[in-house]
């Protein structure tokens, strides 16, 4: 007997039921775990530069985790800087959020250090670095260390450097130890301040100081040493600060010195009553002879005003100055004529230059003939002494170069005098300038 599949499953009381009694089997869920948290700071190194005051940079901090960071320091290593905004410590960054930390420096070098809980970084560093401002830099240029000033306006010359300012923004401020402040002046743009030093200036020794600042306050200084010889323009002088004597008078017309006129047996002497050193001083002035027949000649005397007991000596051919008679007061101190008349006593007949100390007319320490002056024409005469040595030159031509012992040191006014006798001549002085040298080496 043959039996069919169905016929098994009938006879089993089975029939076939697909689906009715399966059980469904669910896969497992797969569950993500967020990243941990990361921290980026930018820029990682700041320089700052030319600051008055301290300068300002920013620090970015960036949560760039998955999860919120938490930041736990900001520190600085070094000098010179500082974290001058930022929130109170510890503080959360949401992922993606950002934040501006602010520091300041000057001058130094630092480090910023960033803790946070970042693992992979839990500090990062920034470089700080800052050069504050500057200062300017001078120096002195002119007048030189030492220098010997004369009469007349100095230039004073500085150089000046700022590599943070321009220099039309810096001012230089001149000063003497002894005048004080002298002026200020500007820096061109080639970085050069200039300033004219105007008399009157207190002779002797000063110490010239250059000083500059610039808008920040940064400063410099220099300074040198310099000397101002003791001098005076006669044209400049009042006439209350002149003793006249005789016939000498000033010509208020021509602003010259008139010691005679062309008329016979005059005498007359002018003495600036400033006084100056009998040993150390150049003397400078122009000079006339004529208008007449022919006498006597003009004599320059430093007069030393500790023996003097008057500013006129004798007539005729003691020109003014000497001691002819005993009558006579020759005045003290050392004198140099230009005589232009022969008298009996005279070492030459010739016009000539001669050197005398104490009014002594008749026996000259040094004498020197000389070509023709009673021209109707002005010469030129300068006289240095740095005693016991003695120049002179008549229109820059010397004629004496020489030591002539003798007595020089003594406070000693400045003047002149000529006379007439039978024959006349016209005596004028002009641009008469002394020059004491205070500055002379001991």
């Amino acid at each position: 007997m043959r039996l069919s599949i169905l016929s098994v499953f009938g006879l089993l009381g089975c029939t076939p039921d697909y689906g009715l009694n399966t059980i469904p089997i669910e896969k497992p869920l797969s569950v993500r775990v967020p990243g941990p948290p990361g921290l980026s700071v930018g820029p990682t190194d700041i320089a700052i530069s030319g600051g008055c005051v301290g300068e300002r940079g920013e620090v970015m901090l960036t949560a760039t985790g998955e999860t919120p960071t938490r930041v736990t320091g900001l520190d600085v290593v070094g000098e010179g800087w500082a974290v001058v905004d930022a929130p109170a410590l510890p503080f959360i960054l949401q992922p993606g959020e950002a934040i501006a930390i602010g520091v300041e420096g000057q001058v130094g070098e630092a480090s910023l250090l960033v803790s946070s809980d970042d693992p992979a970084h839990p500090v990062r560093a920034v470089e700080l670095f800052a050069v504050g401002n500057l200062p300017p830099t001078v120096a002195l240029v002119a007048p030189f260390d030492q220098a010997i000033v004369e009469s007349g306006a100095v230039e004073l010359l500085a150089q000046v450097s700022d590599p943070d300012e321009t220099m039309e923004s810096l001012r230089v401020r001149w000063v003497s130890d002894v005048d004080g402040e002298i002026g200020t002046s500007e820096v061109d743009f080639s970085g050069q301040a200039r300033l004219m030093w105007e008399e009157p200036r207190t002779a002797g020794h000063h110490e010239l100081s250059v000083e500059v600042e610039d808008s920040c306050g940064g400063q410099d200084a220099g300074a040198i040493q310099i000397c101002q010889e003791f001098s005076y323009e006669a044209d400049n002088m009042a006439l209350d600060t002149w003793a006249f004597e005789g016939s000498a008078r000033w010509d208020t017309d021509n602003d010259w010195l008139e010691v005679t006129d062309a008329r016979q047996r005059q005498v007359g002497s002018a003495f600036q009553l400033t006084e100056v050193s009998g040993e150390e001083v150049s003397i400078a002035f122009r000079f006339y002879m004529g208008d007449g027949t022919g006498a006597d000649g003009i004599a320059l005397t430093a007069l030393d005003v500790s023996r003097a007991t008057s500013y006129l000596g004798g007539v005729g051919g003691c020109l003014g100055y000497g001691k002819c008679s005993h009558s006579d007061d020759g005045l003290p101190g050392w004198t140099i004529e230009i005589d232009t008349y022969y008298n009996g006593f005279d070492p030459t007949p010739a016009d000539h230059l001669s050197f005398h100390f104490d009014g002594n007319t008749y026996t000259p320490e040094l004498w020197v003939a000389l070509p023709e002056m009673e021209d109707n024409g002005w010469h030129t005469a300068t006289i240095d002494v740095s005693a016991p040595h003695v120049r002179v030159a008549i229109d820059e031509i010397v004629y004496i170069d020489e030591e002539i012992e003798g007595h020089y040191a003594f406070p000693a006014n400045i003047g002149f005098s000529a006379s007439t006798g039978g024959q006349t001549n016209t005596h004028l002085i002009d641009a008469l300038t002394v020059v004491e040298r205070t500055c002379a080496p001991d």
